[in-house]
Parts: structure tokens; C-alpha cells; sequence
């Protein structure tokens, strides 16, 4: 059984430091085959042209056991995907990890461009195995109050304390767990508790 990664960027994109980028990084020495696309113009960008690229890469990737690891935007740009290829999705993907996405209501021109979630029901977001999003309680895009529009959509939602928006800014740019996580094919839900 043949086994691949996507890793999805957020806003601004995930610069060299940043933990998706050494996540790539780590997979591929591992011998992983890893698909990291840069979205388009992801200083200004538009759902439409996000889609587009993931669906041109998601067509490439041959493997039947994909894991999505998501940042921020990317997360939203993620769940729009489930929403137009649920059974695609329930048949390829194994296990998805969205890393805090930002809130929907905030109010941020270009966040707002993603919103809202297509979503009808509990049942559609979560059609691959395991759905985990991981939260930060202080997290400057997204309140704890505000993340639970993502755990009312039916995710299995982690709350760290005091992790900012998971990135460099708080400390993010080797992260142990989520390479562990990806490199363990077969783990079962694990728990990151900070």
C-alpha cells in the first residue's frame, strides 16, 4: 500500500522556517513522497484559484493512503475540497490534520473571501478516517469560542494552551510531533497536548 503527503500553506505562505516547510523537508529525507504546492498568490488570495491548484494536484498524486496536513487558510481551503469530492476523498484520504484555522467570523477581507463552509451536516466533513484539528487557546486569528464552528462541523478538536497561531512567530519551526505523526503510517488518532 503506497502512502503520500499533502501539506497545505495558509496566507503568506509557509517560508523556509516555518514547520510545514521542515516538515516537507524531513518526509522527503525520510523517503515520503510529498506534495507541497505554493498556492497561487497566496498574499492575495482567492478561493477559486486555491481550489484549482489542489485539484491539479490532488489528480497527481497516485497513492490510495494520502494524509492532508493543513495550516491556517490552507484548513479552509481543505474543508471547500471535502465539500465538492466526498467520495474521492472517503476512498484516497486517510488521515487529515488541520492546524488552526482561522475563525470565520473574523473580520479580515481576505480570510472572508474563504467563508463560508459549504457544509450541511456533521457527517460531511469527516469523510476520510480521522479529521483532528489542533487549536491554540490564544490563537490571534481564531478565539477558542470561535474555534468550535469547526468542532460543531463535526471535528475532533485539540486545544493547546498559549500556542499562538502555530507558527514561527510562536516557536513552530521544528515541530517533533507532526513528523512523528506522519511518519507513524499506521497510528491510530493521537493526541497532541502542547
Amino acid at each position: 500500500m503506497n502512502h503520500s503527503f499533502l501539506i497545505l500553506h495558509g496566507l503568506g505562505g509557509s517560508g523556509p522556517e516555518h514547520w510545514q516547510s521542515w516538515l516537507y523537508k524531513q518526509l522527503v529525507d525520510a523517503g515520503e513522497k510529498v506534495y507541497y504546492p505554493t498556492l497561487p498568490d497566496y498574499n492575495n488570495p482567492y478561493l477559486e484559484n486555491w481550489i484549482h491548484t489542489l485539484e491539479d494536484t490532488f489528480e497527481a498524486i497516485s497513492s490510495d493512503q494520502i494524509t492532508v496536513v493543513a495550516h491556517s487558510l490552507g484548513c479552509i481551503l481543505w474543508l471547500h475540497f471535502v465539500s465538492k469530492n466526498e467520495q474521492l476523498i472517503k476512498r484516497r484520504v486517510k488521515r487529515v490534520v488541520l492546524v488552526a484555522p482561522p475563525s470565520p467570523f473574523l473580520e479580515h477581507e481576505i480570510i472572508q473571501r474563504f467563508f463560508p463552509i459549504p457544509f450541511k451536516g456533521r457527517e460531511t466533513v469527516q469523510p476520510c478516517n480521522q479529521t483532528l484539528q489542533i487549536q491554540s487557546t490564544n490563537d490571534p486569528y481564531c478565539s477558542v469560542e470561535d474555534s468550535y464552528y469547526f468542532k460543531d462541523l463535526g471535528l475532533e478538536q485539540h486545544l493547546v494552551i498559549n500556542k499562538g497561531h502555530i507558527n514561527i512567530d510562536s516557536g513552530f519551526g521544528k515541530w517533533q510531533w507532526i513528523l512523528d505523526y506522519c511518519l507513524n503510517h499506521n497510528h491510530e488518532f493521537a493526541v497532541y497536548k502542547g
